[in-house]
């Protein structure tokens, strides 16, 4: 998986068809759209039927959304397509922006670079200290909030890491509960790929 340095270049631009506002706005206004959010919609007349995702034929519209503030022709998508895309697109986009200020932050406050993916699906990364020590970190599942975990090379006897409640902890080789045998098959990155 590539990795990016969030204080550089944390969005990729993956969107094709970029269009002008004045055809966004001119698609959204020719007929009343048959689905509709803030930033997205379906143009109201069908453009044809198709399988949709779930393989059944649907009649399909023209998608039209914006990103970044910029717009985009999406191409056809089914209602089903759009809400099942728009549900969880949205909420992953929140989950990520989230998860982004909350690096921003601990990256101002600490001055440690900080690595995310670049595939905005997931909410996970790299924190590198002045020694260049790693720890990783993730958006927990249902706060606001980040985890952490020590991370080491992959072994059958200790697994690939150990979930920490601090970043301080997460640099350390391994917990004060970890045995003395585990310690000894603890293997440390020395850098993110």
């Amino acid at each position: 998986m590539n990795y990016i340095k969030l204080q550089t270049d944390f969005f990729v631009k993956t969107k094709e068809n970029k269009i002008t506002k004045e055809k966004y706005f001119d698609m959204l206004e020719v007929v009343p759209p048959v689905r509709y959010i803030k930033n997205a919609f379906l143009v109201g007349e069908p453009y044809d039927h198709n399988e949709d995702m779930s393989h059944v034929v649907a009649p399909r519209y023209q998608l039209y959304f914006i990103h970044d503030s910029e717009y985009y022709d999406g191409g056809l998508a089914s209602v089903s397509d759009f809400d099942a895309f728009t549900i969880s697109e949205t909420w992953r986009g929140e989950r990520r922006a989230i998860f982004i200020e909350l690096l921003r932050e601990l990256a101002k406050k600490t001055r440690y670079n900080v690595y995310i993916t670049k595939d905005a699906r997931h909410t996970f990364g790299y924190v590198i200290n002045q020694e260049g020590k790693i720890a990783y970190t993730q958006l927990h599942d249902f706060y606001d909030c980040l985890e952490f975990a020590a991370v080491h090379k992959p072994s059958k006897e200790v697994g690939t890491g150990y979930r920490v409640e601090t970043l301080a902890e997460a640099f350390l080789v391994a917990p004060d509960w970890a045995s003395p045998l585990d310690i000894k098959h603890i293997k440390k990155y020395t850098k993110i790929s």
